[in-house]
């Protein structure tokens, strides 16, 4: 029989808020959603955030992203590493 689960993404480097690429020095904003209209924040079911359930145990689920605009962004590779916890 399958159970069900959830995932939650950490904050990474930033908030869930605003979440923060790093390139040395410089910062870019940015998020991760759960939803393609990018209305929900994907987080730890804090206040702002949602996760995601499921009962299959073989299922692709889609993380959606946004990069606001307006920022400074400066020429580098930019990383950050967020941590994915599922709880059963």
């Amino acid at each position: 029989a399958e159970s069900s689960y959830e995932i939650a993404l950490s904050t990474g480097f930033g908030s869930y808020a605003s979440r923060l690429l790093t390139s040395g020095a410089n910062l870019l904003s940015y998020n991760l959603f759960v939803d393609p209209t990018r209305l929900t924040v994907w987080g730890d079911g804090s206040p702002g955030t949602s996760t995601v359930s499921s009962q299959s145990l073989s299922v692709n689920l889609a993380v959606y992203g946004r990069i606001p605009a307006g920022q400074n962004a400066h020429l580098g590779s930019y990383g950050d590493s967020v941590s994915i916890t599922i709880t059963f």
